[in-house]
């Protein structure tokens, strides 16, 4: 019988040692989704809206374990953190008042909505902590997208702006509201 504390383990028993807390993260995720699925989806399509407003939730809050864990945001891009921030404020204009863009199940009663707040505020959380508790481990000089005639702070102006000119142009009619609708779009 193999001792796991042993110098010779093998390199399943390796693995789960190494990455004991992401397992138990992602394992906790899983079984959160298929509890939520069971109580508020009624089986059909559109809970995968509901499933990928999980994901996106789940990714930020572990993104900030990740950061606190190794007191590190290396990696990180600041741009594409704002971007999601942007997608979310969009997003949030567009179902806090309407309903057209909600899943058709229980999920979108309240609970679609909820898990878009929590997202947006865990990438708050997460650009807080790239901008200021670890701001000296950012790597701004690889997070570099942009160029011509604006700085490189501004570059995710070059996807947001197209992004905002072809939503306003072109866009579905679900909420019935012009903001509304292009604001989904942008998302």
């Amino acid at each position: 019988m193999m001792d796991l504390n042993s110098k010779d383990k093998s390199p399943g028993a390796a693995f789960l040692t190494t990455h004991k807390s992401n397992i138990a993260l992602w394992s906790g995720f899983v079984v959160v989704v298929f509890f939520c699925y069971h109580l508020f989806s009624d089986g059909d399509f559109s809970f995968l809206m509901t499933m990928g407003a999980f994901v996106r939730a789940f990714g930020f809050a572990f993104l900030i374990f990740k950061a606190f864990s190794q007191r590190s945001v290396a990696g990180l891009s600041l741009k594409t953190l704002e971007l999601y921030a942007f997608v979310f404020l969009f997003r949030l204009s567009s179902i806090l008042r309407y309903q057209g863009y909600l899943p058709y199940d229980r999920s979108g009663d309240w609970l679609y909505t909820f898990l878009e707040i929590v997202a947006l505020t865990l990438c708050c959380g997460v650009i807080y902590l790239v901008t200021m508790r670890f701001n000296s481990t950012y790597e701004l000089r690889y997070d570099t997208f942009g160029w011509l005639h604006l700085p490189t702070e501004l570059g995710g102006l070059y996807i947001l702006l197209p992004c905002m000119f072809f939503g306003m142009l072109i866009h579905p009619n679900l909420n019935r509201n012009w903001f509304s609708d292009v604001s989904w779009t942008i998302a």
